[in-house]
């Protein structure tokens, strides 16, 4: 992800949103069209769900140490729903992947 500190939870939310675009799947990014979720993401700390929200409203700045669990959901027509949800904590250079599984596509 081309995220430093300082970018806001909505930037990184319309950059996914630009990458389903660029592919083709813009209406089915995070589920069909009407009935999209407008998040991708959250923060993990003491809790598995808490602030902040990676949506389109959500204008909260990255600072280093803070976690995400990022977890875009797209359905391709072609095969079904497609999800990965990985853990990245930002550093003083960007968002580093905690996660260590691969963040390759394997279709079974």
């Amino acid at each position: 992800l081309r995220a430093q500190p300082g970018i806001s939870c909505s930037q990184l939310y319309f950059w996914a949103q630009e990458e389903a675009l660029r592919q083709g799947y813009q209406s089915y990014f995070m589920g069909r069209e009407p009935f999209q979720v407008r998040y991708i993401g959250h923060g993990l700390g003491l809790e598995l769900d808490e602030l902040p929200v990676v949506g389109p409203k959500f204008d909260w700045p990255m600072e280093p140490g803070m976690v995400l669990a990022l977890e875009p959901k797209m359905i391709l027509p072609e095969f079904g729903l497609v999800g990965i949800e990985n853990t990245y904590q930002m550093t003083e250079t960007g968002l580093k992947p905690l996660t260590k599984a691969s963040e390759e596509f394997q279709i079974l």
